[in-house]
């Protein structure tokens, strides 16, 4: 709808900005959106989409994207700089992405 919001929440009401990145486990769909500095999950069965991690720091992505920082954390805690390509490793049961700002791979278990 044209709505640079960022907002987790369930169907047709959660808001996505500029996602790169696409991957799945089965279950659970995961993309990495770049101007918010988090991975966020799209929970099939529910409809629901969530933060998985990073923490956005504005309403409006599109407009004023976060800067981002580096912090190892769990989930919300976590800062990311711009994160881009996403991919699940189904032997590990891990998700992998690109912290493009941070020059760096992570990984969440």
């Amino acid at each position: 709808d044209g709505n640079c919001e960022y907002k987790d929440d369930v169907g047709g009401k959660a808001r996505i900005v500029r996602p790169r990145g696409l991957t799945h486990d089965g279950t659970s769909l995961y993309w990495a959106e770049y101007n918010s500095n988090t991975i966020r999950q799209g929970i099939l069965a529910t409809q629901s989409v969530s933060t998985l991690v990073g923490k956005h720091c504005g309403s409006k992505a599109c407009e004023a994207p976060c800067t981002g920082s580096y912090v190892e954390n769990i989930g919300k805690e976590a800062r990311l700089r711009q994160p881009s390509a996403v991919v699940y490793h189904h032997p590990s049961g891990s998700l992998f992405f690109v912290d493009a700002g941070n020059a760096v791979i992570r990984r969440i278990q």
